[in-house]
């Protein structure tokens, strides 16, 4: 059964999300430092094309056995294990008796971009269940953090099914923020692939110092994916990714949403895929809805949440995310011993 929401013509829907991006790409190029890499242009060579998937633009980090930056003037080590996680740790699928596992699916925001491997908020989640568990015999948590930067719903829910089934957890914590609302990379990433290579048949390989180039081809092919698609169309593609995990994950799923991250100027696109997430969880008995109270704003005078010189959490933020997580969780009674 299709997505019920306000019917609203794709002709307005794509002013709407035009208006949008207008404003986040005027905001974007004030927030991202030229210093800093830019976001949107994963290197291939860090972020390869995965054979395995049959979703045409799939990608995922390449596994190194030392630390790395994402580009020269970004000096963050990230450890890539084994199986392309960014983790601190190597996990065998066979769990360990005594053992909760916990996998964490998101974008960027859940890799941990622009921060050490040891403060992405899966990390400091596992530090905080270590810290304050009360299991007995030396029962312990494992929280794999399974986030990619770039990806969309059908591409994390992809990689679960991919990497993650295999390890058998006990829940899976998926991170949303509101720019997930309007992200479909299937369509977005062939028509960016192809923005940038017109930029370098015409401009050469010097328009991409230009700051920004790169980010506003991002934002334009996620544009016209918008009003190609239809909001309609967007979210029912939602829904049925989600259906695709809860089908093959039978235990707990808790939909965690950041609302308040970003430049994100519509309440109603906000509020209309908080309405998809609600709904999707409240119709199945194992899935879980929760709206985070953290604001990763970055025009707030002092919000130490967020990087200074980019719109994604600083460790701060990360550990504000941890936190949220488990005292939710300690609500709920999803932890075996809390």
């Amino acid at each position: 059964m299709p997505f019920p929401h306000p019917d609203i013509s794709r002709s307005v829907f794509a002013f709407l999300v035009a208006a949008e991006l207008l404003i986040i790409v005027v905001i974007g190029e004030q927030l991202f430092s030229p210093l800093r890499p830019d976001p949107t242009a994963l290197p291939q060579e860090a972020f390869p094309h995965s054979e395995t998937s049959s979703l045409q633009h799939f990608y995922e980090p390449r596994p190194r056995e030392e630390p790395w930056g994402w580009e020269d003037n970004d000096a963050t080590p990230y450890r890539i294990n084994a199986d392309t996680l960014n983790d601190r740790f190597d996990y065998l699928p066979d769990k360990p008796a005594d053992t909760f596992r916990i996998i964490a699916l998101g974008d960027s925001f859940t890799y941990g971009l622009f921060v050490p491997t040891a403060e992405s908020w899966p990390e400091r989640f596992e530090d905080l269940l270590s810290e304050q568990s009360a299991c007995p015999g030396g029962a312990r948590y494992e929280v794999l953090n399974f986030g990619v930067p770039g990806y969309d719903i059908a591409y994390s829910v992809e990689r679960f099914l991919l990497r993650g089934k295999k390890y058998d957890p006990d829940l899976v914590l998926f991170l949303l923020s509101a720019d997930d609302s309007v992200q479909v990379n299937e369509v977005m990433r062939e028509k960016y692939r192809g923005m940038l290579d017109e930029l370098r048949k015409t401009q050469g390989e010097q328009a991409f110092t230009e700051k920004g180039t790169a980010y506003r081809a991002y934002l334009q092919a996620w544009r016209e994916t918008s009003e190609e698609l239809g909001e309609r169309n967007i979210m029912e593609r939602h829904r049925r990714s989600f259906e695709t995990l809860t089908g093959e994950f039978a235990d707990a799923l808790v939909l965690y949403y950041l609302p308040r991250w970003g430049q994100w100027e519509s309440e109603g696109l906000v509020q209309r895929f908080r309405t998809l997430l609600e709904t999707f969880a409240a119709e199945r008995e194992k899935v879980l809805f929760t709206e985070s109270s953290i604001s990763g704003d970055k025009r707030e005078p002092g919000n130490d949440l967020v990087l200074t010189n980019d719109p994604h959490p600083s460790p701060k933020g990360h550990l504000a995310i941890a936190q949220e997580i488990l005292s939710y969780l300690k609500d709920q009674n999803l932890l075996p011993c809390p």
